[in-house]
């Protein structure tokens, strides 16, 4: 074994290990170091309730065929699998109607939206209709590029070619522009969901009109699928396709620290728990961190090789938004939803939000969570992966589960400790909620296991406080400011040599955005980025891909 790469990458989650297979795609001798014993801990895929039953406990909104990685990467010859069903979103109400999203038509989806408001409909659909032919070009300098001035610029100019939109978008959060858009109290709250549950929170400035914009773009332009065993099949496909290319992973190795040597990042040193125990590998060109902003740079790295402001500001970065408690079950049947009998395409439909009905509810919900406590009304994302993927459970059977918005550090019940003593009540308020929308599901559980943030934590440190994004995507956390502020744009970073593909911009999702980022910068520092294969674009294999539904 040697001890001398090209590139060295610490951390072998999605986004690392994205940029790692690029990166040896294009000539470069590149090695992976993963603390635990499998890549992809924020894609894992395991029978946490009984034998044959494989649950997604972190990433199921897989949406990599959005993106240019995996045309780029030919990850179809490496085991990446979409499977979708007929709907992409189901939002039922407690009087046993539902709207719906359609995977791949929008007129379905408008008819859906229609039985509520034809006026919001025909909003939708001239939205939709004028914004989707944008997508590509939005995607590809806000996604898919390094932050700069030029490619914000640009953006803006996109969405003010854009006449239906208000002027000032940019300052507006998502609340606002889903109240100037539509009229229908049921239609807001659905998407104002949707753009929360994809990372995006509805209160925040430009966060959220940006996510409200996204998330009316869903189907024919993107749209989220399951992946055929499960999502760890996402960092499976990219492990083979990195070790085809010549590139290498070394699991149980923990990284103690990045080697800094004249100011530049020379390497990095094993823990003294890793398999090879405290061994140093050395880096020629360059070092990617995908862990996240605070544990790379105040423990990896070490304050004193920071300037005084970049660490100032990696201490202040926020963690507190996008942390989930998660309800996972076995069942033996699907949920039998109540508003089936309104609009039976629910029944056909993996994912949606259930316990809003209004805007107000989003509101009260966003208030308390702002305010560090659990809403008492319980409203959750939920999944039902086996419609898409039935290998996930046993003939006949099916997984499902809820993840609920939740504050990791519960102080006013006495610290984040606490989630061990109120997580087995709140699985059971979360299945009782479920019952209020789909009668009998009590009834189908085999077994439900629940998934705290301080579990998460735990398991993987680089998730502070449960943080499923990289660090919370809020106002002074965004673009040209994440993670740091000034001069240096990540994935550079102060230390030369050194960069990161978490906690920058775009945030860590399954879009592999981060991964495909700091691969592209890094690639173009080393003069290595003008390859003939490495050209794809945003949407071009997911329309490829849906034609056969057509």
């Amino acid at each position: 074994m040697k001890n001398s790469y090209d590139v060295i990458v610490v951390g072998g989650g999605v986004n690392g290990l994205t940029a790692a297979a690029y990166l040896a795609k294009a000539g470069l001798d590149v090695l992976v170091l993963e603390r635990r014993d499998e890549a992809g801990a924020h894609c894992s895929t395991e029978e946490v309730t009984i034998p044959g039953f494989r649950h997604n406990l972190h990433a199921t909104w897989i949406i990599a065929g959005s993106g240019p990685v995996v045309e780029d990467l030919e990850l179809e010859n490496f085991g990446f699998q979409p499977l979708i069903t007929e709907y992409d979103y189901g939002f039922p109400f407690p009087d046993g109607t539902c709207l719906l999203m359609h995977t791949y038509d929008f007129q379905k989806t408008y008819a859906s939206w229609a039985r509520f408001s034809r006026k919001d409909a025909d909003t939708f659909l001239q939205l939709a209709g004028a914004t989707a032919p944008l997508i590509p070009e939005l995607m590809d300098i806000i996604v898919y590029r390094a932050p700069s001035p030029e490619n914000f610029n640009r953006a803006l100019e996109i969405l003010d070619s854009v006449e239906m939109l208000p002027r000032g978008v940019i300052e507006m959060n998502g609340l606002e522009l889903l109240d100037v858009l539509f009229e229908n109290e049921r239609v807001k709250a659905m998407l104002a969901s949707l753009e929360w549950i994809g990372g995006m929170p509805p209160w925040n400035r430009l966060v959220g009109a940006l996510g409200a914009l996204m998330v009316l773009s869903l189907g024919p332009v993107y749209a989220c699928h399951q992946l055929r065993g499960g999502s760890h099949s996402l960092p499976h496909a990219l492990v083979r396709c990195l070790v085809r290319n010549g590139g290498s992973i070394l699991y149980s190795c923990p990284v103690e620290r990045i080697v800094v040597e004249s100011g530049r990042a020379a390497g990095v040193r094993l823990s003294k728990n890793a398999v090879f125990g405290e061994m140093e590998f050395s880096a020629r060109l360059a070092v990617i961190s995908n862990l996240t902003a605070q544990p790379t740079f105040l423990q990896l790295v070490g304050e004193e090789n920071l300037p005084p402001n970049a660490a100032a500001r990696i201490k202040l970065f926020r963690y507190d938004e996008q942390v989930l408690f998660g309800a996972h079950y076995a069942l033996n049947a699907p949920p039998a939803w109540k508003a089936a009998g309104f609009d039976p395409g629910i029944g056909n439909c993996f994912m949606g939000y259930m316990g809003a009905e209004t805007m107000k509810d989003i509101e009260d919900f966003s208030i308390s969570y702002i305010a560090g406590k659990i809403h008492e009304k319980i409203m959750v994302n939920w999944f039902v992966p086996t419609l898409a993927d039935p290998t996930q459970a046993p003939e006949g059977c099916h997984t499902a589960f809820a993840w609920l918005d939740a504050p990791y550090d519960l102080r006013r019940l006495g610290g984040p400790e606490k989630w061990d003593d109120i997580k087995h009540g709140l699985l059971d308020r979360v299945t009782a909620r479920w019952e209020e929308f789909a009668p009998g599901f009590t009834k189908s559980i085999l077994a439900a296991f629940p998934y705290t943030p301080l579990d998460i934590f735990r398991r993987n440190p680089s998730a502070v406080k449960g943080n499923w994004i990289g660090g919370s995507v809020c106002p002074g956390q965004l673009y040209l400011d994440r993670p740091f502020a000034g001069e240096t744009t990540a994935p550079r970073t102060p230390v030369p040599g050194l960069y990161i593909s978490n906690s920058i911009w775009p945030p860590g999702t399954t879009f592999l955005g981060a991964g495909y980022v700091a691969a592209d910068v890094v690639a173009r520092d080393l003069g290595v980025r003008d390859r003939e294969w490495w050209r794809a674009k945003p949407i071009n294999w997911w329309r490829r891909f849906l034609s056969k539904y057509f």
